[in-house]
């Protein structure tokens, strides 16, 4: 694996990190809203470019090795939690295209695709502090810039589609 792969592995998941529940609460409203739900975790809108987030921060040669350490320590739970979503998104799935209407199984997979979603939201809330915590105020003040614009074009796009708007982050 090349240096840039790598690097753009880890940058992708960094990105990951720092979504926020802005981030995770606009796509389940978005999936579960008139339109129900749907495929996808949501865990990617509105973010950055990623080459675009590793130039911005302007990472060191220590933060950038200290990122790739940060995803290295919770890959496994990361290849997890997308293992158990799209198994969660299936079972919702065959729930609701049944024969006949189970509502009861319909909830407990819709329940069950919820935890998933929650559980990511815990990891890459956890995944982001850790990540703040190797930047320096100004890269910190940068992300948090970042992830705004990202929330406002996320906002935009769904208006534009009739979708309900996020809640305003913090």
């Amino acid at each position: 694996m090349t240096r840039t792969t790598v690097m753009t592995r880890t940058i992708a998941a960094v990105a990951l990190a720092l979504a926020t529940s802005v981030a995770v609460a606009a796509a389940g409203q978005q999936r579960h809203g008139d339109r129900g739900f749907g495929g996808g975790m949501g865990f990617g809108p509105g973010l950055p470019p990623l080459r675009m987030l590793a130039v911005a921060l302007d990472l060191s040669e220590a933060q950038q090795q200290q990122a790739r350490a940060i995803v290295d320590a919770h890959k496994t739970e990361l290849q997890q939690l997308r293992e158990r979503g799209r198994t969660a998104r299936q079972q919702v799935q065959a729930a609701v295209d049944a024969p006949a209407v189970n509502e009861a199984d319909i909830r407990a997979a819709v329940d069950a695709a919820s935890k998933v979603q929650a559980d990511g939201a815990v990891l890459h809330a956890k995944m982001r502090q850790e990540f703040f915590n190797l930047l320096t105020p100004e890269q910190r003040t940068k992300a948090e810039q970042l992830k705004n614009t990202a929330r406002d074009r996320m906002q935009r796009r769904m208006q534009r589609q009739g979708g309900q708007t996020p809640p305003a982050g913090k």
